[in-house]
């Protein structure tokens, strides 16, 4: 992707909701890796900014690939809080 700088970014199940990476970024892929059935979601900017990724795994490897130009978090990818126990995902945002 020449001109665009792309970050992995690491959340696991208990850690504080947070904003990952750059402010205005793109969701490009979500790698979720869960030991139980698991929930998460990616809000626009804060905990009360708009849901644009809710997803809930089985135990297991999960990949999920966003087309074209991934999913826009104008205000920053916020992830909510995990459910489940001893789960990670890793976030590619460009």
């Amino acid at each position: 992707m020449a001109g665009f700088e792309v970050r992995a970014f690491n959340h696991a199940t208990g850690d504080t909701a947070a904003i990952l990476g750059p402010g205005r970024s793109r969701i490009k892929s979500v790698f979720v890796y869960a030991t139980a059935v698991t929930t998460f979601q990616f809000k626009n900017g804060s905990a009360a900014g708009d849901v644009l990724f809710d997803v809930t795994c089985a135990a297991g490897s999960t990949d999920f690939f966003i087309p074209a130009d991934g999913i826009l978090a104008a205000d920053g990818c916020f992830v909510s809080a995990m459910t489940g126990t001893g789960s990670k995902i890793t976030v590619i945002l460009g």
